[in-house]
């Protein structure tokens, strides 16, 4: 979205609300498991980890935003640096990236973060402004940049939701998502647009006419960035079938349903050609594994 526009809507859509914490709260909405970014941040061998490849990769997920982790012997510091002003979104932006990695933090550790000091760029709201600690434990103003101060024993805390293998096709995505970005963003502009459309199964022609092209010249442009609609829809498929199985106590019909499947038989069937067990053999094995490892 061009950022004028995208200021204009914001503006809007704080004034119709009359929410001034309205990026707060979109951030805090964001489920990590919805990008591979998120989904390598929370299957991360510990925070540290984590936290380490969302500094790497978090502009996959945040735009033209850069991240850096500064451990330090006894507390550990985030930093968050857009990289052009954002002008009168920047409250907004500052609240949704606040958000979001709050709802991360809180996904990797099981529980919330109140070890957490989150560290804003502006100064303290006068009349008593409360935006930040109505929804945030510890808060601080006047940093230069915004930040995330944390203990840094958190760092070495492991991630609830650890999976070595998960990790590994969550980052393999991210770097395939970043060559794709270097050579034009097209395959990652429709991985984008087949994620926000995967619910009703949209076949390449469909998709094709949405993004306002033909679905010659999609599938021309996609094997120019070495892959296939299909091999992209299996891709989204498969990491986001697992992670429901692991992370979710929906039943697996819904699951079927939010990839979709029109029919369970169907989903069953991908399933065991990915991974050689039913999805029900696959829930059962990971959830006795976290059993064991607790």
């Amino acid at each position: 979205m061009d950022l004028v526009v995208f200021r204009r809507f914001i503006a809007q859509a704080i004034q119709c609300s009359g929410e001034p914490a309205l990026g707060l709260l979109a951030g805090l909405m964001l489920q990590p498991y919805h990008s591979q970014v998120g989904i390598a941040a929370v299957t991360s061998r510990d925070v540290g980890h984590g936290l380490q490849f969302m500094s790497r990769h978090g502009r996959l997920l945040f735009g033209r935003v850069d991240f850096h982790l500064e451990a330090g012997p006894r507390w550990s510091i985030f930093k968050v640096r857009p990289t052009r002003p954002l002008h009168e979104v920047q409250d907004f932006v500052t609240q949704f990236i606040v958000g979001a990695h709050w709802r991360l933090l809180e996904a990797m550790l099981g529980r919330p973060a109140d070890e957490l000091v989150v560290c804003l760029p502006h100064a303290r709201p006068a009349g008593g402004d409360l935006t930040y600690q109505r929804y945030l434990r510890n808060v601080e103003f006047d940093h230069e940049h915004l930040a995330f101060a944390m203990p840094a024993e958190l760092l070495r805390v492991p991630c609830v939701s650890a999976n070595a293998k998960e990790f590994l096709d969550a980052a393999r995505a991210c770097q395939q998502t970043e060559a794709e970005l270097a050579q034009g963003q097209f395959a990652h502009r429709v991985r984008r647009a087949l994620v926000e459309r995967l619910t009703k199964d949209p076949g390449s022609r469909e998709l094709a006419s949405d993004l306002g092209i033909s679905v010659q010249t999609m599938a021309r442009r996609l094997a120019e960035s070495g892959t296939t609609y299909s091999d992209l829809k299996e891709q989204l498929r498969k990491s986001q079938a697992t992670w429901y199985l692991q992370n979710t106590d929906l039943p697996i019909e819904a699951i079927a349903s939010q990839l979709g499947y029109a029919e369970l038989t169907s989903f069953s069937r991908a399933f065991k050609r990915w991974h050689c067990v039913s999805p029900r053999a696959m829930r059962q094995s990971l959830r006795s594994g976290a059993e064991d490892a607790a």
